[in-house]
């Protein structure tokens, strides 16, 4: 009899699987019980949820009953289908994927008898043969066997072939994407220095990634640094790399970086003989009608010669940088945009409800994704407890162990015991209070966050869903769901993905995912004790990803660092402040890095704010002169002026500025160490909406106040161009 789709083939499946894991505890209940109703269970799974459920729990059932071969059967079957592979799970450490848990169920197999996959090996060398035999080699073919065979060697070779032959047709994104699973599952030196020299090769070649290039180079030099590069890296035409050590090439890209740092900024030109612009405004030469928007570029890859637009009738319109004609045709979108990023020659324009992909010389649709269009996925709390963790309470100077924060009524309190489906664990509790802080109900899911990286898009959600697109396809790569609740921050490299969430009692969860596969490397959990602390220290504040993989934590009273591609690395961590001196600096502009030095607003006991200056991994504090005073940045406001007003820091280098509602310093932090600040004040300019820092002036944009306001021939939004020459 064929099972009909809807609603009663979905209940018999659950209920077949959930009463086939609920009789393993059941010692009456007999083997032929439990096998029956998982082959109930297998035949009425329908969609690709509750097959990988069926699969997972009849696996965990089998080695219960120690039967290795079946086990890892059902877990190759997992690997074997692409629908299967990309199922949102809760895994051991938290969210994950079900092609992530199952090769670690395999590999745990492997350990202890390594013969039952001599099979599958076999059956995988036949299948890359067959591949290698055909006169024209097919990438796809060949990553095929790499999803299907991640633990094998051959799934090793077919994945290093395919990202030669990626590279060689010129296939930037699809090249990273094989190189980066190249590299996750590299097992050498030798094969970690190919595959990141391979990609810092390929970075380099593409618009705006420069850096990765040098972050991956660095990486590569860190290993080996006398290694000669295996093959030339070109930068451009004229800049190309060649038979250089491995140190020596990095120093180079470097320097290359330098020299093209202020050619990476915007120009901003003013008319000439224009002795004071400030007693007759310079008035709009041309205007462009039909604007009804214009739609912010995220940083730090947004492109400085593209203006991209949103019309009056929807559509979105790209111009290049001082020409009000359309570089192409406008392409409709269903709202109005939150952002735009590009990604090498896509637009990616993301509103609340989905986004939409652009091809950046063309005009025409190149994806279009809809949020509700998502699968579900499951909230990852209990994969969290059961993972490993780290705690901090707020007054502690080294972590605990293990921790947990859901709202599940499986949970019992018992101490310091959690009790979860009647097994017990130990650790610190935080219960998240439903009527103080009930999830976002009432309106549809909405995207909060985005990051367009080199090959894909991740986004976060105001339900605590963190989703993966790839960039040239807009196909759902994974998905996790880290919270009922909106993310508080939220970072993405090529590698790593950070978000945390706060729950009622101000306690901090901070999750760094794998950008690959979006399984949780790591979990911390920031605890405020409420009953010993009446102005808690150890509040999460901020934090910021550098492009290198250093995470940089900052708690009301010190900044803490770990370095996310070495596991076995120390936590740095400052010593605790008696001042909650950081208090201030929750916004994205005010923990910045810049030139491996991390900046952080600074709130004195006095209430003035500057600016620290600290070295990235060490977080130590940097120092000026002889003496070896710390380094503290005036912000140029006065005491009774701009007080508990948050400064903002934007960064073109080495130069910084920290830009106040009415006042602007400048400082160069490489200039022998000679810090200089240009001070301004405008108090009858009224507050400052936004500052952009251009090859040449820093420019401020800002509305009319007080007497001005009325005043006749005032422009309503008014710009301010300030020479950066002072500090440069």
């Amino acid at each position: 009899t064929t099972l009909v789709h809807g609603p009663m083939r979905d209940r018999l499946f659950d209920i077949a699987c959930t009463f086939a894991v609920k009789l393993q505890r059941n010692d009456a209940a007999g083997t032929e019980v439990i096998v029956k109703l998982f082959d109930r269970a297998r035949i009425s799974s329908d969609t690709p949820q509750q097959r990988v459920r069926y699969l997972s729990a009849h696996a965990q059932y089998l080695r219960i009953g120690k039967d290795a071969a079946a086990e890892l059967a059902l877990h190759q079957q997992i690997l074997s289908e692409p629908a299967l592979r990309a199922v949102s799970v809760a895994g051991k450490s938290g969210a994950s994927t079900a092609a992530a848990e199952a090769e670690a169920n395999i590999i745990e197999l492997l350990k202890a008898n390594p013969t039952i996959y001599a099979a599958y090996e076999a059956r995988a060398a036949e299948k890359l043969a067959a591949i290698i035999a055909k006169p024209d080699i097919a990438p796809a073919d060949l990553l095929a066997v790499a999803d299907e065979y991640p633990i094998d060697k051959t799934g090793f070779a077919a994945l290093r072939q395919a990202a030669e032959i990626l590279e060689r047709q010129g296939q930037a994104r699809e090249s990273v994407q094989t190189l980066r699973r190249l590299l996750q599952h590299a097992r050498s030196k030798d094969e970690r220095i190919h595959s990141l020299e391979s990609l810092a090769r390929i970075y380099a070649a593409m618009p705006g990634q420069l850096e990765l290039a040098i972050v991956r180079l660095k990486q590569a030099a860190e290993l080996d640094p006398r290694k000669v590069l295996s093959k030339p890296i070109a930068v451009n035409k004229t800049t190309v790399i060649i038979n250089e050590p491995l140190d020596s090439a990095l120093a180079s890209l470097k320097i290359h970086r330098n020299g093209l740092a202020g050619q990476a900024l915007p120009t901003f030109k003013l008319p000439n003989g224009i002795e004071n612009p400030g007693k007759s405004p310079l008035l709009p030469a041309e205007t462009v009608n039909g604007i009804k928007a214009i739609i912010r570029q995220q940083q730090p890859v947004a492109r400085t010669d593209r203006i991209v637009a949103l019309k009056t009738d929807s559509k979105i319109v790209q111009f290049q940088s001082g020409s009000i004609k359309p570089l192409n045709s406008p392409v409709k979108v269903d709202e109005v945009p939150i952002g735009c990023a590009y990604g090498g020659d896509i637009l990616v324009v993301v509103s609340q409800a989905g986004i939409t992909a652009i091809h950046r010389d063309s005009g025409g649709e190149a994806w279009r994704f809809a949020l509700p269009s998502l699968p579900a996925a499951e909230l990852a709390g209990e994969g969290i407890a059961s993972g490993e963790s780290e705690l901090v309470p707020d007054d502690a100077d080294v972590p605990a162990q293990v921790n947990l924060a859901m709202r599940d009524p499986r949970l019992n309190v018992r101490g310091r015991q959690i009790i979860i489906n009647g097994q017990a664990r130990f650790g610190m509790v935080a219960l998240e209070a439903d009527e103080e802080n009930p999830p976002d109900e009432g309106g549809p899911e909405r995207i909060a966050h985005f990051r367009v990286l080199s090959d894909r898009v991740v986004f976060a959600t105001n339900e605590g869903r963190v989703v993966c697109l790839d960039l040239g396809k807009g196909t759902l790569l994974w998905q996790a769901r880290l919270s009922d609740q909106s993310l508080r921050h939220f970072q993405a490299i090529d590698d790593f993905v950070v978000v945390s969430v706060k729950d009622a009692i101000e306690n901090s969860d901070v999750f760094v995912l794998d950008t690959i596969g979006g399984r949780i490397v790591k979990h911390i959990r920031y605890t405020v004790d409420h009953i010993r602390s009446t102005q808690p220290q150890g509040q999460l504040v901020n934090l910021v990803l550098s492009g290198d993989g250093v995470l940089v934590l900052m708690m009301t009273n010190r900044l803490e660092g770990i370095d996310l591609f070495d596991p076995a690395a120390p936590k740095v961590q400052q010593k605790p402040q008696a001042e909650p001196a950081f208090l201030l600096s929750a916004g994205p502009e005010q923990l910045v890095i810049t030139d491996d030095r991390v900046l952080a607003l600074y709130l004195s006991g006095s209430g003035q704010q500057s600016v620290r200056a600290y070295e990235l991994r060490s977080l130590r504090p940097l120092r000026t002169g002889d003496a070896g005073i710390e380094a503290s940045f005036a912000s140029g406001v006065a005491a009774n002026n701009e007080r508990g007003q948050a400064l903002s820091i934007r960064t073109a280098g080495a130069a910084f500025y920290i830009v106040g509602p009415k006042s602007l310093a400048a400082y160069h932090l490489d200039k022998g160490w000679d810090w200089k600040a240009l001070l301004m004040e405008q108090r009858d300019r009224g507050a400052s909406r936004d500052m952009f820092v251009t090859q040449d002036y820093c420019v401020l944009l800002h509305v009319p106040a007080g007497a001005n306001v009325n005043a006749p021939k005032v422009p309503r939004i008014q710009l301010s161009a300030y020479s950066r020459a002072v500090v440069d």
